[in-house]
């Protein structure tokens, strides 16, 4: 898996850095201090190389294989889900979560988006 995720380390990178971006400066914007910004740029950026991971691992197993592999794509995207939904609200200086609370969703959106995946993957028979 990290062969496929270095061919498209510029991808990873750049949605890393957006999402970084954007929940700095969302956090920034709703008069946070510095140890609320800094957590909030590290959420945003742990969003953004799982958005890119997903879409990375995505392209390359087609390419590659033919089948593409659920269970990492789906886990990426199940644990980012609820840190874009964050995102509306963070731009308008209002957090509908605390930090804790969007760590504890993410956990639990990662779990269930990697037991969909391998669902999926078991019944198609990539396991």
């Amino acid at each position: 898996m990290w062969k496929e995720l270095k061919e498209y380390k510029l991808t990873i990178g750049g949605t890393t850095l957006v999402g970084a971006a954007i929940y700095g400066i969302g956090e920034y914007g709703s008069g946070g201090d510095a140890r609320k910004i800094m957590v909030a740029t590290v959420i945003g950026g742990a969003m953004g190389a799982m958005i890119g991971s997903a879409v990375a691992i995505g392209i390359s197993y087609a390419r590659g294989v033919g089948a593409t592999p659920y269970t990492p794509i789906l886990g990426a995207l199940g644990a980012a889900v609820p840190l874009a939904f964050e995102v509306p609200s963070l731009a308008k200086g209002r957090r509908s979560t605390i930090n804790k609370e969007l760590i504890r969703n993410v956990a639990v959106g990662g779990t269930l988006g990697s037991a969909s995946g391998l669902a999926i993957d078991y019944y198609r028979g990539q396991m």
